[in-house]
């Protein structure tokens, strides 16, 4: 993964190259004279260097191999794209539940309004017999009274 990166150290060079592309580097940082060793104005090509000392940095120790940024976020996509499967897994086994749940309380409101009107229609059958009981042994007046008394308890 990424971390702090690679340790790095100091280190003394000393020029002893005779290489352009560092000669005008030199020249550049003005660590030398534009003038070489003696000739004559401009002749800096042919001068030689020995024994300047110049102090640079390189890693001390290299990094074991690592991710790049480009596939660290190849890993990051795929990684988003897998939970994104799992939640849309999880959303679609909710949903399933909810509507299986939804189908047990259809079914079970219907069970218990079903089961209401029976009672209901034996309330009635039961109440059309206990007229028919007390008409038989008590005057009419008294009968309707009663059962308006037992149905307004309720």
């Amino acid at each position: 993964m990424i971390g702090p990166g690679p340790e790095f150290e100091c280190v003394q060079f000393i020029n002893s190259s005779q290489s352009p592309l560092f000669q005008h580097h030199l020249l550049m940082k003005r660590l030398k004279e534009p003038t070489g060793g003696g000739g004559g104005a401009g002749d800096s090509i042919g001068a030689t260097y020995t024994g300047l000392v110049m102090g640079r940095t390189q890693i001390k120790k290299q990094q074991p191999p690592s991710m790049t940024f480009k596939e660290l976020l190849r890993n990051s996509k795929k990684l988003s794209e897998k939970r994104n499967e799992a939640y849309e897994k999880q959303l679609l086994m909710y949903q399933q539940q909810v509507s299986e749940a939804v189908q047990e309380n259809k079914v079970a409101r219907r069970n218990i309004r079903n089961e209401t009107q029976k009672l209901l229609k034996q309330r009635n059958e039961v109440t059309i017999e206990a007229e028919k009981i007390m008409s038989k042994y008590t005057p009419q007046y008294q009968v309707s009274s009663y059962l308006a008394d037992v149905t307004h308890d309720d």
